[in-house]
């Protein structure tokens, strides 16, 4: 190990004076003679940890490079100085294939041309541990720090030892907690990633602590990371979107607004993930297949289904090669739960073909062509019906045990009373954060798709009606042939009881959208708990937008879905509170401002 080159040989003594040394050993005769203490030559050495170092394996038994000075064979020696000057040294690249390597003869020459002291210091080398990972940096620590005490106050907590932030991760999302468990394992972050995803911990750890000056810091950072952000998009773009750290800095930034809010609207959330959609579409799939780019993707996907039933639209991760393609590698990875949002995905297409039904009707244009819409939005309905009970089936084939089980309700709401008592009594209980959310996002997708059947079908009705009103007689008959089963296409034949009936999807409102109620409990109180609380607003907006529209009173419910929603709120600042004014118009959701 050497000295950074330039360094000064004079004794700390006469460095502090500045003043010319003679390097007399084993004291400088200068301060001697000016009756002064030589505080003699050592320095303390900083080891500065770089990608140009290299570390040799156990067991090697190759000898230090011989530009190596004695200091690095040296113990650490106490701060007798006065100084506090430090020495920089460094471990110089080398190739480990042509890494020189002393023989055993020259070894055993060497140790016998070596004094006792030396030989002993050689030996307490080569029996050292060897050096850590080139990669790790002293910052690291701090930040891993920070994502530790993140991890103790918000995710996982056992009766058993401390989990580590990466286990405690797993256990609590399984894959979904991967993307940050990925980049607590990175040698380096970039700044943009670095300061989002501090913002979002340090934001979390100030609203949990109560800590003002925390929360503060968070801003700052945030402010850092989306400056950083700015700088990458401007910098050459190529190199920019092939980096997917700058992917998971956008999502670190979402995690900060659906946290704090702090414009107290979703209007930062929004553009953070129009941010990443289209980094991600220029990206393309196939650079979704594995690492951090692919833990991203998977989150993504989550936000994607909640924001395309909200636009009554799809996008481009609702094609076939976005379905494939990121797994390709690895079919076999693909969980219950990546197949259960393949067909979430398809529910935006429903509101997309009631909405084109709706139009027709409302314009009286072309009838013909609002009754083929509807009776395709009904066929499109029970085909992802159809593929969601096959998944539920597979999923408690391979799920242990019962999925869930039903127990007393013990949270307080403002609307217990001794005469109606609590409003949903009974809640659900699950085996595992992973099977919950995998249940909670099942009677989300059942719900959807049983509303929206029923809403096609009064829409079919008026259709009716309306045929009726301008005399069915009138209308042409375009009967292929009599006796059809089918539900018949003519216009002057057309009747709503040739459908299938409805049957139990009539009753959704205390369905699927009471099992959702009935999870928010587990949910709220599990011991995830920053983002148990956070995953079930989805469900309760999506309940409470579907209810406006319930042929029964649901008045009482939604109340109780309001105060769910501003329990998440006032848990820290989450974008929940502007969701709230979340509406629903002949089942297409909007944010009324």
């Amino acid at each position: 190990m050497v000295g950074v080159p330039g360094r000064s040989k004079a004794c700390h003594t006469c460095r502090q004076r500045r003043i010319r040394c003679d390097g007399h050993l084993p004291s400088c005769q200068n301060c001697a003679k000016s009756r002064r203490v030589c505080t003699g030559y050592q320095r303390k050495h900083a080891f500065i940890l770089s990608k140009d170092m290299v570390a040799d394996g156990p067991g090697d038994a190759s000898a230090p490079p011989p530009d190596q000075s004695s200091s690095q064979l040296l113990p650490d020696l106490p701060d007798a100085s006065d100084s506090g000057q430090v020495m920089v040294s460094r471990w110089r690249a080398a190739d480990q294939s042509s890494a020189p390597r002393v023989p055993s003869s020259s070894a055993s020459s060497l140790s016998r041309a070596s004094s006792r002291a030396g030989s002993k210091l050689l030996a307490q080398a080569r029996a050292s541990p060897p050096l850590p990972p080139p990669e790790i940096s002293v910052h690291n620590i701090f930040r891993d720090r920070i994502f530790a005490l993140f991890a103790e106050n918000n995710l996982l907590t056992t009766d058993a030892a401390p989990l580590s932030v990466g286990d405690a991760m797993q256990q609590s999302f399984g894959e979904r907690g991967d993307w940050m468990v990925r980049i607590m394992n990175l040698s380096e972050l970039t700044p943009s990633l670095e300061d989002s995803l501090l913002a979002a911990c340090t934001a979390r750890l100030g609203r949990h602590l109560n800590h003002a000056a925390l929360v503060r810091e968070s801003q700052r950072l945030y402010a850092k990371g989306l400056s950083a952000m700015r700088r990458d998009v401007n910098r050459l773009k190529s190199t920019w979107v092939a980096n997917e750290q700058n992917l998971a800095a956008c999502l670190a930034l979402m995690l900060y607004e659906i946290s704090e809010c702090p414009a107290g609207s979703p209007d930062g959330y929004k553009v953070h993930y129009q941010g990443a959609m289209e980094l991600m579409r220029i990206r393309g799939p196939v650079a979704h297949q594995s690492g951090l780019a692919h833990s991203v993707f998977q989150i993504m996907r989550l936000h994607s289904v909640f924001q395309n039933i909200i636009r009554s639209s799809s996008n481009f991760l609702a094609q076939s090669r976005w379905r494939e393609l990121p797994w390709a590698p690895h079919p076999k990875s693909k969980t219950p739960f990546d197949f259960l949002i393949d067909i979430l995905l398809d529910v935006p297409d429903l509101s997309v073909r009631r909405q084109a039904l709706e139009r027709s009707l409302e314009a009286r244009g072309d009838l013909r062509r609002a009754l083929l819409d509807g009776l395709e939005c009904v066929g499109e309905g029970r085909r992802i019906e159809a593929v969601l009970e096959a998944w539920h089936d597979r999923f408690r084939a391979v799920a242990p045990g019962a999925l869930y089980h039903p127990e007393l309700s013990q949270m307080a709401s403002a609307l217990d009373s001794s005469e109606a008592g609590k409003v949903f009594p009974v809640i659900f209980r699950f085996p595992s954060f992973i099977v919950g959310q995998n249940m909670l996002y099942y009677w989300i997708t059942l719900m959807s798709v049983q509303a929206h059947l029923c809403f096609t079908y009064a829409s079919l009705a008026q259709l009716s009606d309306t045929l009726d009103s301008v005399g069915r007689d009138n209308l042409v008959c375009t009967c292929t042939c009599a006796g059809v089963a089918e539900p018949a296409t003519c216009l002057r034949h057309f009747a709503v009881e040739l459908l299938p009936p409805l049957g139990h999807r009539e009753e959704w409102p205390t369905g699927p959208a009471y099992h959702i109620c009935q999870s928010i409990e587990y949910f709220m109180l599990h011991h995830a708990r920053a983002f148990g609380p956070a995953s079930v607003i989805p469900g309760l907006l999506l309940v409470k937008a579907y209810w406006m529209f319930a042929p029964a009173d649901m008045s009482r419910e939604m109340t109780w879905v309001n105060e769910m929603l501003c329990r998440v709120r006032t848990g820290g600042g989450s974008i929940a509170g502007p969701l709230m004014r979340l509406r629903i118009n002949r089942g297409v959701l909007t944010i009324v401002d």
